[in-house]
């Protein structure tokens, strides 16, 4: 080994690459030199090139250094063609449906954009139908109410009663005529105004405590001309 080829040699040992081309940029092309260049430029495409023609150089110890060099590299470029393993829409059948997306993702898009207004229209619909049906319940609920209501605060009126027995009815006479006065109806549930008779939307209640009762003042033609309730 000449001097010069042993000077590149350490100097791409030391990791000086451009020591190396410095020194062997005048000496001519050999083995050794295209060896000792092809580790020391920057460009891949420079360091390819000389590493296939030492492969086919024949030489007894470059030539096959060169070959599993360059078998690597292929070994490299093929790896890294490969997609990758969380890229599963680079496979197969992915490959294929992605491409059918790409080529209708018009088509596609106003699709999904009609679904999403349909979807919509149908979510006002059912919720204007559980409104209404809210509405409905809650008006059947006040009426109700307002019913039941009604039915334990009205005093229903109580019904005639079967006039007394003659016999049990006691008269008085006077210059005015017959009188007498009958027993009714105790405790009573007829309505009462007191200084307001006739009028049912005045009904007094008695105090606590007390009850209503009802007596029948009859004339002597036997018809009733006045009611009296009293507490009692």
């Amino acid at each position: 080994m000449d001097e010069l080829i042993k000077k590149a040699t350490l100097a791409l040992l030391e990791g000086d690459r451009e020591e190396v081309l410095r020194l062997l940029s005048y000496r001519q092309p050999s083995t050794q030199v295209m060896w000792l260049r092809a580790h020391a430029v920057k460009e891949d495409d420079q360091r390819i090139a000389l590493l296939r023609q030492i492969a086919t150089s024949g030489h007894p110890v470059y030539a096959p250094l060169a070959r599993n060099i360059l078998d690597r590299e292929n070994q490299f470029e093929i790896d890294l063609a490969k997609p990758a393993e969380y890229k599963f829409w680079t496979r197969q059948p992915w490959s294929g449906r992605v491409k059918f997306l790409k080529k209708n993702k018009f088509w596609l898009i106003g699709g999904l954009v009609l679904l999403v207004v349909i979807i919509i229209v149908i979510s006002i619909v059912l919720s204007q139908n559980a409104q209404i049906q809210n509405t409905i319940i809650s008006v059947s609920l006040t009426e109700t109410a307002s019913a039941q209501l009604t039915g334990q605060t009205t005093s229903l009126p109580t019904p005639s009663d079967t006039p007394s027995p003659t016999s049990s009815q006691g008269f008085v006479n006077d210059s005015h005529g017959k009188l007498s006065m009958s027993p009714g109806e105790f405790s009573t549930t007829r309505p009462f105004a007191p200084g307001n008779l006739g009028q049912d939307d005045a009904v007094s209640t008695p105090a606590i405590g007390l009850q209503f009762a009802a007596l029948q003042v009859i004339t002597g033609d036997n018809s009733p001309f006045l009611e009296i309730n009293m507490p009692k």
